[in-house]
C-alpha cells in the first residue's frame, strides 16, 4: 500500500465521484480507477459500491478513512519537521560562551536570533576558552563565542569584533581617579592574570603589551577566566587587563579605566568545528555580526579565519 493510494482513495472518499477525484488529484480517470482497483486488490475487498450513478464507501472503506487521514498527516508532519530541521528553521543549537559575553553581547544576539528562528531551541552553557575548544572536538557544542583564534585546524573562526584592553582596578584605588592610566603605572601595581593552561591567546596578548615591563612585573595571582580575574581584583588584590565589553557589566567594586600607550586588541570570535552538521548555526552566525557591529561599531569581515 503506497501513499498516493491513500491520497487517491481518500479524494474518491470525500468527493464520492472519480471524476472530481481524478480533477483534484490531477490525473485521469482511468489511471484513479486503476490505483484505487489496485488498493482493493491489495486489501483484499471492495472500498466502493459502484453503480453507473452513484459512489458510496463500503463498510471496508468507511473503516479505512481514519487511517488514512492519520497516515497521510503523519507523513506530511514528518515530512515538514524534518524539512524545518534540516533548514534550520527548528532544532537545538548547543552554544558555548563566555562569562563575560553572557552579560554583554549574547543576549542581544539571542533577541535577534528569536525573531527569525523561534523554533529553535537554544542551549547556553558557560565555559572557558579552554572548556569550549574542547566541547567542539568531543561536539557537546555547536558553536562557541570565544576571545582570540582557534588553536587547531579543523576549527573555523568568523570574527565578530576586535576589542581594546581597559584596566581593571579596585573601588578607591588611585589610578582608579584618572581617566586614562598608563601601562607605567599599572605594572608598578600587584598583577593579576589568567593562566595561560586555561586561555594561550589571551595571556600571550597580555604579555606581549606588558613586555618592555618584563622585570618591573609583579603578578600576584593566575586565575581561570575572566569571571574569577574580575573577583580578585573587587576583593582588592591587584589591577589587571580586560577586554573593553567587561566594562559594561559594571561589577561592583571594580573600576574602568582607558590605557595610554596600548593599542593591541583581541579578537571576539564565533568557532565551530569544521565538518560538524549544525543547520541553524549560520543564522546565529549572521545575527552575531549584525549585533557586533551595532554594539563595537565595527564592520565585521565575515571571512572564515
Amino acid at each position: 500500500m503506497e501513499l498516493r493510494h491513500l491520497r487517491y482513495f481518500l479524494a474518491v472518499a470525500q468527493e464520492l465521484s472519480f471524476t472530481r477525484a481524478a480533477e483534484r488529484v490531477g490525473i485521469a480517470q482511468p489511471p484513479l480507477s486503476y490505483q484505487i482497483t489496485n488498493l482493493e486488490h491489495e486489501l483484499g475487498t471492495p472500498l466502493f459500491n459502484r453503480t453507473r450513478r452513484s459512489v458510496a464507501l463500503t463498510p471496508a472503506g468507511e473503516a479505512l478513512v481514519p487511517y488514512a487521514k492519520l497516515i497521510l498527516n503523519l507523513t506530511e508532519n514528518a515530512a515538514s519537521s524534518i524539512k524545518a530541521l534540516g533548514s534550520g528553521q527548528a532544532g537545538t543549537l548547543r552554544v558555548g560562551a563566555l562569562f563575560s559575553t553572557i552579560y554583554t553581547f549574547l543576549p542581544a544576539v539571542i533577541q535577534r536570533f528569536r525573531t527569525i528562528r523561534p523554533d529553535v531551541k537554544l542551549l547556553i552553557q558557560q565555559m572557558t576558552v579552554k572548556e569550549q575548544l574542547a566541547a567542539l572536538q568531543d561536539g557537546t557544542i555547536d558553536v562557541g563565542l570565544l576571545r582570540g583564534p582557534p588553536e587547531t585546524g579543523d576549527l573555523k573562526a568568523r570574527t565578530l569584533a576586535n576589542e581594546r584592553f581597559m584596566a581593571a582596578i579596585p573601588h578607591g584605588h588611585p589610578l582608579g581617579d584618572q581617566d586614562i592610566v598608563s601601562l607605567d603605572a599599572l605594572v608598578q601595581q600587584p598583577f593579576l592574570m589568567i593562566s595561560s593552561t586555561f586561555n594561550r591567546d589571551f595571556t600571550a596578548r597580555v604579555r606581549s603589551m606588558l613586555s618592555r615591563y618584563e622585570t618591573n612585573l609583579h603578578v600576584v595571582e593566575e586565575v581561570t577566566d575572566i569571571h574569577a580575574l574580575i573577583g580578585l581584583v573587587a576583593a582588592g588584590l591587584g589591577v589587571t587587563l580586560v577586554p573593553e565589553s567587561i566594562s559594561h557589566i559594571r561589577p561592583e567594586g571594580v573600576r574602568f579605566r582607558a590605557i595610554s600607550g596600548a593599542d593591541m586588541t583581541i579578537p571576539l570570535n564565533l568557532v565551530w568545528l569544521s565538518d560538524s552538521y549544525a543547520p541553524p548555526r549560520e543564522a546565529f552566525v549572521s545575527c552575531a555580526e549584525e549585533v557586533a557591529a551595532d554594539r563595537f561599531g565595527q564592520t565585521p569581515p565575515g571571512d572564515d579565519q
